[in-house]
């Protein structure tokens, strides 16, 4: 559960910082003269919310297991784990050329990186 909810955020993340990064493109109006650049700063305040959030739930269930002791299939979990990793340097990878430029990309970037 914690690496599907782990993986939930990971796809918010992207989701915030890809609708942040096309509302950042648009043009100062009468009504937003400053344009919306702010939703890149808004975007990776979101992220970090989201990020404490799983990491309070993660904590939560860890916390709670230490009183329900359950079998852990391990070559399950190492296999997945290792598909992962390979995902998110991958990801990482792509993020990396961006993060000096744009707060919201080195948000997502330092996320996957982590």
């Amino acid at each position: 559960m914690a690496d599907a909810g782990h993986n939930l955020s990971d796809v918010l993340s992207l989701l915030f910082a890809w609708g942040a990064s096309v509302l950042v493109r648009k043009l100062p109006t009468q009504r937003h003269t400053y344009g919306l650049r702010r939703t890149s700063i808004l975007a990776a305040l979101i992220n970090a919310l989201v990020l404490l959030v799983a990491v309070g739930a993660i904590a939560w269930e860890a916390i709670h297991r230490f009183g329900y002791l359950e079998f852990v299939a391990s070559d399950t979990v190492i296999w997945v784990a290792s598909v992962g990793i390979v995902i998110n340097g991958f990801t990482a990878w792509l993020f990396a050329s961006g993060q000096k430029q744009d707060m919201n990309i080195r948000g997502a970037y330092l996320h996957y990186d982590g």
